[in-house]
């Protein structure tokens, strides 16, 4: 599981590094984790923002808008710097180990990642997906609805389409 981790961890920072690089910005931010995440190939994060009837769009608009006007370096050249990660984005890392320990799953680094971000309650990111209504217990209770049924659970009460169809044949 550590390598796992290890690289899928990689794979989300490189994926932050190229937001933080596209948005000019000098260093990966919790931002730059969550807008790499909703762009990755799995994409378990559309999967929770559609159970939680969250605005994926508008959620990555108001963060890069966010992120643009706070740490943006007009005048340096991009190719000439080197994107760090800055305290905030480490922290969310440190939560994500922890958030993956606890579903205990390797394969599931995005929904880790998402609830990591979430931890850390003073981020830009975490505010955002608030003001969307997505909440550290909304998401892990979505996640434990994809886990236990095998589906995902259509408008937060727990059915899936199968369940919402066999009511309809009544």
């Amino acid at each position: 599981m550590n390598n796992e981790f290890s690289q899928r961890i990689t794979e989300f920072l490189m994926l932050g590094k190229e937001e933080a690089n596209r948005l000019n910005c000098n260093a990966v931010s919790p931002e730059h984790l969550l807008l790499g995440i909703m762009r990755g190939n799995e994409n378990k994060t559309r999967e929770i923002f559609d159970i939680l009837n969250a605005d994926m769009e508008k959620i990555k608009s108001d963060i890069e808008l966010q992120v643009k006007d706070v740490n943006s370096f007009a005048d340096t050249q991009k190719s000439d710097v080197e994107i760090e990660i800055n305290i905030d984005a480490a922290k969310v890392l440190r939560f994500t180990k922890l958030e993956a320990r606890h579903l205990k799953d390797a394969d599931d680094m995005e929904h880790a990642l998402l609830l990591g971000i979430l931890k850390d309650e003073h981020s830009v990111a975490s505010g955002i997906l608030k003001q969307n209504n997505v909440t550290y217990d909304r998401v892990r209770e979505a996640i434990h609805n994809i886990k236990e049924n095998g589906a995902t659970p259509k408008n937060g009460f727990g059915l899936t389409d199968e369940d919402d169809d066999e009511d309809d044949e009544d």
